[in-house]
């Protein structure tokens, strides 16, 4: 059972950080699965949210317009209709299709492109672009199908990372979103859905180098606990359980595989995780936390 875990106190939790650290390749027990090992990596994982820095594209029909540059890398982009570009499908309305680059710092000031469709139609007036509701400090309109803009600083009342972020654009005609257009560094997603009887895989994306934990516990609305030498903040005040071992991140991004119980029970549980990055641990131990990612079980 997932809820009634028995859960490690917070206070010891540098001194457990420097161990692992000190061993990354030691096995780790899941307390989701009794004494199974279950550490998975893969570093070049990519779909359901895994790696916004993989490259997508997919399309259907034909379209007057060429894409190039910048939308190579961007994390998805899908065209829907030729029709895209005479209102047709967008309702006379701004049409967002895509984000370029869809990933970057918590700090803000990444410089990325959104893609689309009806930002110079005739009455669009002043464009906005938000990420998760906070306003870009810089936005500019390229042209009728692209606009480029600087994100915000992406962080939440604890100074962690908002993770995974809907980007919205508005003008006099109306808005349009990316869903989960940026992700904010470093971040923690899940992959396909999880399930009784199954897996939960997320992913860890920080800079490449570094070595990654994800662990569970409960989360306490306001609180949180500062560790020194860590960016943001542990959520988890309660207690927490470390569902892996550290795992050294090569490319940027890891992928954990953490089995769960073949229990009906547990449909529609939320279980909450939430990464821990280590950059450096000579002279001192220093890194970062990720957003806290709810991971709900299903049949």
């Amino acid at each position: 059972m997932l809820s009634p875990l028995a859960r490690s106190p917070v206070a010891p939790f540098v001194a457990i950080l420097a161990l692992a650290v000190a061993s990354p390749l030691a096995s780790a027990q899941s307390p989701l699965a009794s004494s199974e090992s279950f550490v998975a990596v893969n570093p070049t994982a990519s779909g359901g949210g895994a790696s916004p820095a993989s490259s997508s594209f997919s399309g259907s029909g034909t379209s007057p317009f060429t894409f190039s540059g910048p939308l190579a890398s961007s994390e998805s982009f899908t065209a829907l209709s030729a029709a895209l570009d005479d209102g047709t499908l967008t309702g006379g309305r701004p049409m967002v299709a895509g984000v370029s680059a869809g990933l970057g710092t918590k700090d803000g000031g990444t410089l990325v492109d959104v893609f689309g469709f009806g930002f110079t139609d005739p009455g669009a007036g002043l464009t906005t672009v938000e990420f998760d509701g906070i306003p870009a400090p810089v936005v500019f309109v390229v042209g009728n199908t692209r606009i480029g803009a600087r994100t915000p600083v992406g962080v939440n009342q604890h100074g962690n990372p908002l993770g995974s972020v809907d980007v919205d654009v508005t003008n006099d005609l109306g808005s349009s979103s990316a869903d989960d257009g940026f992700l904010f560094l470093p971040a923690l997603t899940a992959g396909d859905p999880a399930r009784v009887g199954g897996f939960a895989d997320v992913y860890v994306h920080s800079d490449p180098g570094s070595f990654v934990l994800v662990v569970y516990g409960v989360t306490s609305p306001g609180t949180a606990l500062p560790v020194e030498g860590l960016d943001g903040a542990l959520e988890f005040v309660t207690g927490y359980w470390p569902l892996s071992t550290f795992m050294f991140s090569a490319t940027g991004t890891v992928g954990i595989s953490i089995p769960v119980p073949d229990d009906a029970s547990l449909i529609g549980f939320a279980a909450q995780m939430q990464g821990v990055v280590v950059d450096a641990v000579v002279p001192a131990v220093t890194g970062a936390f990720t957003n806290v990612l709810p991971v709900v079980l299903q049949p």
